[in-house]
């Protein structure tokens, strides 16, 4: 008899989370298909001259998993990637940008995916010019 096939869980959304008083950006927040093992999982996330913006380590609950930003971020362009542990025990990860302006806030409306890298030999991965803040998808993007 043969086993169900697994397929990997898959990135459904993101999010910039932002201060309700003033709309500065404070965290991130990546929302999977199902519940993400917590061992494994890293969001880098590098802003302007290459500085870390990441405040601390992601935080996992079920299927969302929330980076804090540092405070007061330069405007600017900011590169995301993550890597978490799929539900079946695999690992996934991509990547995305989005721009923060001169005062602090940034348009979730303006998260792009980052092209998935042909070397990285995934044929899973979805397609970045059809990818939208709700699915920055999957890249061979190497973390740490």
């Amino acid at each position: 008899m043969a086993s169900p096939a697994l397929a990997h869980d898959e990135l459904v959304g993101t999010d910039l989370l932002a201060n309700e008083s003033d709309g500065t950006v404070q965290a991130l927040e990546l929302s999977f298909s199902n519940s993400i093992i917590t061992v494994g999982t890293e969001i880098i996330v590098t802003g302007p001259a290459d500085a870390s913006a990441s405040d601390g380590k992601p935080s996992v609950a079920g299927p969302v998993v929330t980076q804090r930003l540092l405070p007061d971020l330069a405007e600017g362009t900011y590169t995301v990637a993550w890597r978490v542990v799929s539900s079946d025990g695999h690992p996934i990860e991509g990547g995305f940008v989005f721009f923060v302006e001169s005062d602090g806030s940034a348009d979730p409306d303006q998260i792009a995916s980052i092209e998935d890298d042909p070397r990285s030999g995934d044929d899973e991965g979805s397609s970045a010019s059809e990818a939208t803040s709700d699915e920055a998808g999957s890249s061979g993007m190497p973390l740490g």
